[in-house]
Formats: C-alpha cells, sequence, structure tokens
C-alpha cells in the first residue's frame, strides 16, 4: 500500500456491521486500529471484486492496496448517504476502471484471455476428480463472463457480492434500471454461451 504502517493481515470478510460507519469516522482522525479492522473486514470483499475484473493477479493486488490506502485518506468525506461498504466497493470500481483504461492504453491485451477465476472451494474432503472438474467449470464460466462488456462484469459481479441494484446504482454511478437492464442482458448472454457450449447448470 505504499505505507507499511497502514498494512494489515486480511482475515475476515465484509460483514456489514453496524458499527462500520463508527470505524470509519474513527480512521478519519487517524486512528490506525481502527483501519486495521476496517481493512480485515472489507479486504476479501475488495478483492473478489478486483481479481474478477483485472487480467492478472499483481494488478489486482495493486488496485486492492491503492483502494485501501484510498480509504484511509478519504475517510473523512464519507457522508453516510450510503452503507459503507457501497462507499468502499465505489472506491474499488473506480481505482479498477482507471486502472483497466490506463492498462488498454499501453497494451492490446486479448479480453478472452483474462479469465476472471472465482474463489475456490478450499474443502480438502472433497474428491479431486470432483475438484478438478468444478475448477475446469470455473475457468469456463470465467472466459464467458470475460466475453461479456465490462459494465456488464461489474453489475454481475456485484450482484453475486450481494449488492441490491439500488446499491450497485451508487457504486457505478448510473441508475438502478439501468443496473438491472446490465445484469439481465448478461445472465441472457452467459445462457447462450452455456447453451452454445452444451453445459446445463
Amino acid at each position: 500500500m505504499g505505507q507499511a504502517t497502514l498494512t494489515a493481515t486480511p482475515t475476515t470478510d465484509c460483514d456489514s456491521s453496524a458499527d462500520d460507519a463508527d470505524l470509519l469516522k474513527q480512521v478519519a482522525v487517524g486512528d490506525k486500529a481502527a483501519f486495521e479492522a476496517l481493512y480485515r473486514r472489507y479486504y476479501r470483499r475488495v478483492s473478489q471484486f478486483v481479481y474478477r475484473l483485472t487480467p492478472d493477479r499483481q494488478l489486482g493486488e495493486e488496485i486492492v492496496d491503492d483502494t485501501m490506502l484510498a480509504v484511509w485518506r478519504s475517510a473523512g468525506k464519507f457522508a453516510g448517504r450510503s452503507k459503507v461498504s457501497t462507499w468502499v466497493l465505489g472506491i474499488a470500481y473506480r481505482r479498477t476502471m482507471k486502472t483497466l483504461d490506463r492498462e488498454m492504453k499501453h497494451r492490446c491485451a486479448n479480453h478472452d484471455e483474462a479469465v476472471l477465476e472465482m474463489q475456490p472451494d478450499e474443502d480438502g474432503a472433497r474428491d479431486p476428480l470432483a475438484m478438478v472438474a468444478a475448477n475446469t467449470m470455473q475457468r469456463q464460466l470465467g472466459a464467458f463472463v470475460g466475453r461479456l462488456n465490462i459494465d456488464q462484469q461489474v453489475a454481475l459481479h456485484l450482484t453475486a457480492l450481494g449488492h441490491s441494484y439500488p446499491e450497485i446504482s451508487v457504486i457505478v454511478d448510473c441508475p438502478a434500471n439501468t443496473v438491472k437492464t446490465r445484469v439481465f442482458k448478461a445472465r441472457h448472454k452467459l445462457k447462450g454461451y452455456l447453451s452454445d457450449a452444451g453445459i446445463r447448470l
């Protein structure tokens, strides 16, 4: 993150707890312990979102770090008009779009090869063959999602992370009906891709 004193160990997912806003207020006045608590709470959610949109892990890590550093620096700007989770994901979205735009200007990447890897199910008790099949399916789904335009990908992933259409509309700064349309079109396209590939879920 550029500042070692702000580094925290990511351990748990965001729980949308009522004290998020209180933690952010403490962060706004420079409370590093509060920032560490917020970091642990949001790291997984932010990274899940970012990693699904970026072409490589290293770039994704840079965006996640940049996002959390922005949370530290901008905590005092949170006006309370949305959930803290919506505000944080809004920062992650803008940082991701800015980085992807920059990367596209420097290199012409094959979008179909930018496979969006989902978080694997780490269950050691699972049958190895079943795990291979599941991972193969994840890669196929990731490749199909990668064919969608970036707005549809964002809407789909934020929906998968549990955000409502109104919340996503705040994150990406567009009407909720537009978000709903993007998700509908994304699902319709994915259904077609899966059908063409002979895959039924």
